[in-house]
């Protein structure tokens, strides 16, 4: 897939539009804008500027703002996951040999630790038996109730506690309070991705499960069925295919 840089420089030159004529229609410097198309966003002032450029160099050129930031927020997913893979890559084969004796010794350290506490458990639950036994006094044969007298009624069975009804559909409702980019599938079927701005309200229902992808966790509230939902994390946590289903949305939900 191409970066952000890539296919705005693409789009830029299909149309024939000239970087330096872009930089004098949103003030934004040349040196800025080569960056972005070089894809060297490191050297920009922060995120906020960088979607701010991204939004007024689409405009611009007569793109659509929302894909363009759609094609950015894939584009940082995709380096953190190649990332991610060159760190396991460099890591050596003897690094990862240390690793797995390190976790076989932690484990049989705890096999052989939780196997001591059981002797030692058993040992001690003999000990305190035999020490009830000897200091019990003999007793004779239970007497049965006196003349005239009824035995105790039984306890009344406990009430049997409801179960749950069941829940054959699932709802989720998103508020955003801050631009935040997210995509959602119902069943898997894609039902959203883009980015949605602060105030925006998107309602959907599956019967099976939501897939929940986003780049701002802390940018939007959910609710699931009428009910709010504990937050996912803070502002700028990246959460991938969060999974929201029919036989786990409980454990989602706020306290009530």
């Amino acid at each position: 897939m191409p970066t952000i840089g890539q296919e705005l420089r693409r789009e830029r030159e299909l149309r024939g539009v000239a970087l330096s004529d872009i930089s004098k229609i949103t003030k934004i410097s040349l040196t800025f804008l080569q960056a972005l198309e070089d894809d060297r966003l490191n050297i920009l002032p922060g995120e906020f500027f960088i979607k701010g450029m991204i939004r007024g160099y689409a405009k611009c050129i007569g793109l659509d703002e929302n894909q363009a930031l759609n094609i950015y927020q894939h584009s940082l997913q995709q380096k953190e996951l190649d990332q991610a893979h060159e760190k396991r890559k460099r890591e050596s084969p003897i690094l990862r040999s240390r690793r797995s004796h390190t976790s076989l010794i932690l484990v049989t350290a705890l096999i052989l630790v939780a196997v001591s506490v059981m002797i030692i458990m058993g040992f001690a639950l003999k000990r305190t038996a035999a020490q009830r036994a000897d200091s019990a006094p003999a007793r004779g044969p239970a007497a049965g109730p006196a003349a005239g007298q009824s035995l105790p009624a039984s306890p009344p069975p406990a009430p049997a506690v409801p179960a749950e009804a069941k829940v054959e559909e699932l709802s989720l409702r998103l508020v955003f309070q801050q631009e935040t980019w997210v995509r959602v599938s119902a069943d898997g079927r894609t039902v959203l991705d883009q980015v949605k701005l602060p105030g925006e309200i998107v309602t959907f229902t599956c019967r099976r499960e939501f897939l929940l992808t986003t780049g701002n966790a802390g940018g939007f509230r959910y609710a699931l069925n009428g009910r709010d939902g504990k937050s996912l994390g803070g502002a700028g946590v990246i959460l991938r295919n969060v999974r929201i289903g029919l036989d786990n949305f409980r454990e989602y939900l706020g306290a009530q």
